[in-house]
């Protein structure tokens, strides 16, 4: 092939020397027009012409190795296209003619030969629901100028299989038609995979719905229990509560020192139990969103100290100071008066809890007057918390430490039922 293309070469520039000569003014083709040059000027010229046939003999060698390499390269594209493992088609802009396809392309497409698609039309092959899909593809492919895919299904014999196509677009020189290359990759098991984690994602979510129907449920029975036994729990500790009351007033007659020692420890049984009732109540209604705020004017000086009060006793039998400093620019707070007192009490209950006897135990109330804040502050010298431990502070039915379970009395309910309230007011808890 390459020396018929160089034998041709040949033959076209000696017919160009004639012609050309020919063209020459007849005294120039006068060979007698050279008797007139010295012989250094012939030499020059000769030597001069012999230069240039080497030249031409390089550029001709050059020439010769472009097109060996121009060759090769198309051989190894040739190889490339047809053996590549995912489909090639070029296809005509204008009417969707495919015009080249490699063998892979035919299997895919259900065709036993690739020469068979030539001249067939691309769109027959492509399932009716996605035709249009197919038609945007192309429209940007044009608009964009740039390579696009696009997800479609095509016919494989009697059945079909999912593609993507990676389509770019290009200008064929001869004739300046437009054409796509289109790239075809089978994603049909890849499609299956994401059908079936689809299947099975909406299998779950139905689990999922059905489970928290019934926590819903349970969570309303729960509500409810915790309702009822509060009441059932409630009526008689009153009793209890209530007697125990008259006992120590000595209605009924004096006490000796142990009777009134028994009468003091059912007194304070009764209202440790009755306190554990109320947190649990006010959890669960706090949980259920059924608890409400009553919010009105309230004296944040009366308030601090009707709870400091309450747990008088409690830090009496540990010899713990209770100290008391308010600052009275900010007197009235917009709250619900019990609640606020709920929480205080959780609070100094807490600190008096942890604070071994002979500690002191702060409550501090500090207005900012200019940013509409008060802040209340509970202090203790108690035995401390690590840093890393406050996240896990206010978790209900939790201490940080399980032996403090066995040392110090509680359920882990007041800080996390401080938390929920103070949220509910608007405001903020914080530990330093």
């Amino acid at each position: 092939m390459t020396t018929e293309s160089n034998r041709n070469s040949k033959n076209d520039f000696a017919e160009k020397h004639q012609i050309a000569e020919a063209q020459l003014p007849t005294q120039q083709r006068d060979k007698n027009v050279f008797s007139a040059l010295s012989p250094e000027k012939m030499h020059d010229i000769i030597h001069e012409q012999e230069v240039h046939k080497i030249e031409l003999e390089m550029q001709n060698q050059e020439l010769r190795r472009i097109q060996l390499e121009l060759e090769v390269a198309h051989h190894q594209y040739i190889e490339l296209y047809h053996s590549a493992p995912v489909g090639y088609l070029t296809i005509v802009q204008e009417n969707n003619k495919i015009v080249q396809a490699n063998q892979a392309a035919a299997n895919l497409l259900g065709v036993e030969k690739n020469l068979s698609l030539i001249n067939q039309s691309f769109t027959n092959f492509i399932l009716p629901d996605d035709q249009d899909s197919y038609y945007f593809h192309c429209q940007e492919v044009i608009k964009t100028q740039s390579q696009l895919t696009c997800e479609i299904r095509l016919k494989q014999g009697e059945t079909y299989f999912y593609a993507k196509l990676h389509t770019t677009v290009f200008q064929n020189v001869e004739d300046q038609t437009v054409h796509y290359l289109t790239v075809i990759s089978d994603i049909t098991e890849q499609k299956e995979t994401e059908k079936l984690l689809t299947q099975r994602v909406e299998e779950r979510t139905a689990e999922l719905k059905t489970v928290n129907a019934e926590l819903a449920y349970a969570s309303c029975l729960k509500d409810e229990f915790l309702a009822n036994m509060s009441h059932e729990l409630r009526t008689p500790l009153n009793t209890i509560l209530g007697g125990a009351e008259i006992l120590q007033e000595q209605v009924f007659g004096s006490l000796n020192e142990q009777q009134e020692k028994t009468v003091r420890r059912i007194e304070k049984s009764g209202k440790q139990l009755l306190i554990l009732i109320t947190d649990i109540l006010d959890l669960s209604k706090i949980a259920a969103r059924q608890l409400e705020l009553f919010v009105d004017n309230v004296s944040v000086d009366a308030v601090c100290q009707s709870s400091l009060q309450y747990v008088q006793e409690a830090a009496k039998n540990k010899q713990i100071k209770l100290s008391y400093s308010f600052d009275y620019a900010i007197n009235t707070l917009k709250a619900d008066r019990v609640r606020l007192k709920q929480i205080l009490i959780n609070l100094l209950i807490n600190a008096i809890k942890f604070t071994p006897e002979g500690g002191v135990v702060e409550l501090a109330a500090q207005g900012i007057p200019e940013e509409g804040v008060l802040e209340l502050i509970v202090s203790d010298t108690g035995i401390g918390i690590a840093k890393e431990d406050f996240p896990k502070l206010f978790k209900p039915f939790r201490q940080l430490d399980g032996k403090l379970n066995r040392q110090y009395e509680g359920t882990g309910l007041g800080l996390s039922l401080v938390l929920s309230l103070t949220d509910m007011h608007g405001g903020s808890v914080s530990m330093s």
